[in-house]
C-alpha cells in the first residue's frame, strides 16, 4: 500500500478530534479518557519522531524544524512515560 501525501494529511485530520475529546475526557476524568489518552500520546510519539526522521532523510528540511519535530516526539514520549503508570494503578 502506497501513502501519498495526501492521504497521510487525511490520516492526521482524523486524529486532531479525537485529541480533544480525550482531552475533554482525562479533564472530566473520564475512564475513557484513561484509556484514550495514552494510545494518542503513543501515535503523537510515533508520528512527531517520523516527521523529523523523514525531514532527516531527504536532507531538505531546515535544521530548527527537525529540532523542533524530535523535541515533540521527546515531550510526548516523556508525558508518556510520566502518566501511564499513575492512569493504570488508579482505581477509579
Amino acid at each position: 500500500m502506497t501513502v501519498t501525501t495526501s492521504s497521510a494529511i487525511t490520516i492526521a485530520s482524523r486524529f486532531q478530534p479525537a485529541h480533544i475529546v480525550a482531552g475533554i475526557w482525562l479533564w472530566r476524568r473520564d475512564r475513557r479518557g484513561a484509556l484514550f489518552g495514552p494510545l494518542l500520546l503513543a501515535f503523537g510519539v510515533l508520528m512527531a519522531a517520523s516527521i523529523g526522521g523523514m525531514l532527516v532523510a531527504i536532507g531538505e528540511g531546515p535544521a530548527p524544524i527537525i529540532v523542533i519535530m524530535f523535541s515533540i516526539a521527546a515531550i510526548c514520549a516523556a508525558l508518556l512515560a510520566a502518566s501511564t503508570p499513575a492512569l493504570c494503578l488508579k482505581r477509579a
